[in-house]
């Protein structure tokens, strides 16, 4: 079903979604840019070309009040837009964080990487190929069209295609017409616990994060996947949270990927708690852990062996086992694509369901410490007050139980 889904979808947008050339200059123009400010420059530009092939003093007075027009028009409307940014920014931070990273003078693409054996690998990857239980339970979902025409209506159509080449603009646009075709899909999906393999299949894209360049460990594997199992995982991720929100399944520890929750939130909590141990005199000690590789590291049985636990049976664990079972990835750095490989453990970052799996992975951290522990996904805050040196080495104890006990904790 999925194949003949597929095959004529790409068909229809080979045949009739037209494709034009950009021009150049305006490929990525500044956020700030608007229509009557793109006029003004291309105006000056064509006063320019004019001057240059004339050399006379009219085309010259022209084009220096066209360029001043320009230069006004940039002006103001910079202005105008960080008036905008500034305006919203508590109520739209993403704008805000766009606006500021595009400000950033250090962005670059990938550069060279460094191989195992300490040699370089070049640009374009050819040499760095790689060959608390419930007793209530989730055994099954129910589909209707309504949830996946809905599902649709949210499609962000301004992000990328996933590696089967159907982009969330096209699904968006003849949303009305593929709602039914992909609600069958979905159900029998679910119903027979497999996922089609175009699915299982992810770009990944490296986001650096700190330490030297020359790492390849020193990046964030971002992986691009399918949009149509995007929206699939969605609906079985609605389900998910709805099931373990509704049982209280999750530990109150954590802050990570939960609604109403944020990185914020912990600060705020703990902030509080510190002051209130400071204030009655009481000192204390706190340790700030992070998980290396947290997400790429989680062992797929001991995880469905949680799921299973916590009440997750039937045709849904059926569904995430296929899901995480027989993946494949490739990198793709600065347009230059490597060979596919086999994933053989973790959860996909970028996916939809994996924040959510990592969670339900993770969710038994806290038990295995006897102090405050607080989550926000695989960053962790242990501490406790400090009144006497048996409680000072609880926390080294703490420490051990964590380094111990590696299966709970995921390394």
């Amino acid at each position: 079903m999925w194949k003949c889904f597929s095959s004529v979808m790409s068909d229809n947008i080979d045949r009739f979604i037209p494709k034009k050339k950009t021009d150049r200059k305006f490929i990525s123009p500044p956020l700030w840019m608007d229509r009557a400010t793109k006029s003004a420059i291309v105006k000056k530009r064509k006063s320019w070309k004019k001057y240059k092939y004339s050399r006379n003093n009219l085309s010259y007075v022209k084009y220096v009040k066209d360029r001043n027009e320009c230069t006004n028009a940039v002006k103001n409307a910079k202005l105008s837009f960080e008036q905008k940014v500034a305006l919203e920014s508590k109520t739209n931070v993403k704008s805000f964080w766009n606006y500021v990273n595009s400000k950033l003078k250090t962005r670059s693409g990938i550069g060279t990487l460094e191989k195992p054996d300490g040699t370089l690998a070049s640009k374009d990857l050819k040499d760095y190929d790689t060959n608390s239980v419930s007793n209530n339970f989730l055994n099954d979902i129910n589909i209707c069209q309504e949830d996946v025409l809905k599902k649709l209506n949210k499609l962000k159509t301004d992000k990328s295609a996933g590696p089967d080449g159907l982009h969330p603009k096209v699904l968006y646009e003849v949303r009305n017409a593929i709602c039914y075709p992909l609600f069958l899909i979905f159900n029998k999906s679910i119903i027979e616990g497999k996922v089609p393999d175009d699915w299982k299949n992810a770009i990944v894209s490296p986001i650096f994060k700190k330490g030297q360049k020359l790492k390849p460990g020193n990046y964030r594997p971002v992986s691009l996947t399918s949009v149509v199992c995007k929206i699939c995982e969605s609906i079985i991720r609605d389900n998910i949270m709805k099931f373990i929100l509704t049982n209280n399944l999750h530990t109150s520890s954590q802050y990570g990927f939960r609604p109403g929750r944020s990185c914020v939130t912990q600060l705020l909590e703990v902030l509080d708690e510190w002051s209130e141990l400071i204030d009655s005199g009481f000192p204390l000690d706190s340790i700030f852990l992070d998980f290396s590789k947290a997400f790429d590291t989680v062992p797929h049985q001991r995880l469905f062996l949680k799921l299973e636990k916590l009440g997750i049976k039937g045709c849904i664990l059926n569904w995430i086992k296929s899901f995480l079972s027989g993946r494949k990835q490739c990198v793709r750095i600065n347009n230059t694509t490597s060979t596919w490989s086999d994933v053989v453990s973790g959860v996909p970052q970028g996916s939809v369901l994996g924040p959510v799996l990592f969670l339900i992975f993770i969710n038994d951290l806290p038990d295995v410490v006897e102090g405050i522990v607080k989550v926000f996904a695989d960053d962790c805050k242990v501490y406790s007050k400090v009144s006497s040196d048996y409680e000072r080495c609880k926390l080294q104890e703490n420490l051990d139980r964590l380094c111990v006990n590696g299966q709970i904790c995921g390394n």
